[in-house]
């Protein structure tokens, strides 16, 4: 039998449960979100918890089965929401570069020097590539990356207390999900590639700022690329493999499962169907919202690309 058991740690309280814990990991978002909801009556030492928790206090939320727990979230408080239940808001260090507004110029910079003159606060993986002139104007390092994404197609995401701009984190481990056995509720549907309306949209900033632009597919889910110093020729030819990869026959959408197996955004999962074993694949995960409390322990995982 499977108890559920957790440990979540706020400044300097120390919880074993709550009412409902709810940790928000991937997509394209730059920020992972938590939200911890304790009952509005508890006191400890005589004082309530508003008075307790406090902003940017440190937060570790753990959870897991039989007294074997696992990390599901490192973050701080950003804020908290008084009234029944008591929620905590809190989010992953991408808090830390929301703090200080930037302001510098270049005249023909890397990517590197921009985020290097972020002065940020947590180590950094960077993508190779050159700008003309460039300027970050009175924002902080969380905007600056948001206008990088929207400008240049540049994603950036942490993990593990690292932040990766125009980089994917390293993979994680393979999870096998038996659909029959793992799976609580599914929304998947599988699609043939004929069936699969696709457009992939590759950019090439080129050192002057320019950006030029090639496209294969059309309709549907739309899937941005972007690369540094790419010819008009090159960049088509890549547009045309990576449709290749996103227009497959294989599932999408989303699972929900149990706390077991304990995955990570990061992670590939390896679907099978005992219904119809011909359809089972590795798929990577796009995003996992995960819930726990005094209802049980759910994680729900929407799929992402298949490999082949």
């Amino acid at each position: 039998m499977l108890v559920l058991c957790s440990e979540i740690k706020i400044g300097r309280l120390s919880f074993e449960w709550a009412n409902e814990v709810r940790i928000v990991h991937g997509g394209r978002s730059l920020t992972d979100t938590c939200t911890i909801q304790l009952p509005q009556n508890v006191r400890l030492k005589d004082s309530d918890l508003k008075a307790i928790v406090r902003q940017n206090d440190k937060v570790t939320v753990r959870s897991g089965y039989n007294g074997v727990l696992y990390t599901g979230f490192n973050g701080y408080v950003v804020r908290t929401e008084p009234g029944v239940p008591f929620k905590i808001h809190c989010e992953d260090d991408a808090w830390l570069l929301k703090q200080k507004p930037i302001t510098k110029s270049f005249r023909s910079p890397t990517l590197a020097e921009i985020i290097a003159a972020m002065d940020l606060p947590i180590p950094y993986v960077v993508i190779d590539m050159k700008f003309g002139a460039f300027r970050l104007n009175a924002i902080t390092a969380a905007m600056a990356l948001e206008q990088l994404q929207q400008k240049f197609g540049i994603d950036s995401s942490i993990h593990e207390g690292t932040l990766y701009v125009g980089v994917s984190p390293p993979h994680g481990k393979e999870v096998k999900l038996n659909v029959q056995y793992n799976v609580v509720t599914s929304n998947l549907s599988y699609r043939f590639k004929s069936e699969t309306a696709v457009k992939v949209v590759c950019l090439s900033l080129m050192p002057n700022n320019e950006i030029i632009e090639a496209t294969a597919g059309q309709g549907g889910e739309e899937i941005r690329r972007v690369y540094y110093r790419i010819d008009q020729n090159q960049l088509q030819a890549t547009a045309d493999n990576l449709l290749s990869k996103y227009q497959y026959d294989g599932y999408r959408g989303d699972i929900t499962t149990f706390g077991e197996p304990y995955l990570q955004y990061n992670d590939r999962v390896y679907l099978q169907d005992e219904a119809y074993p011909e359809r089972a694949g590795l798929y990577d995960i796009e995003s996992i919202d995960t819930v726990f409390g005094v209802n049980g322990f759910r994680r729900t995982i929407k799929i992402g690309a298949k490999h082949e």
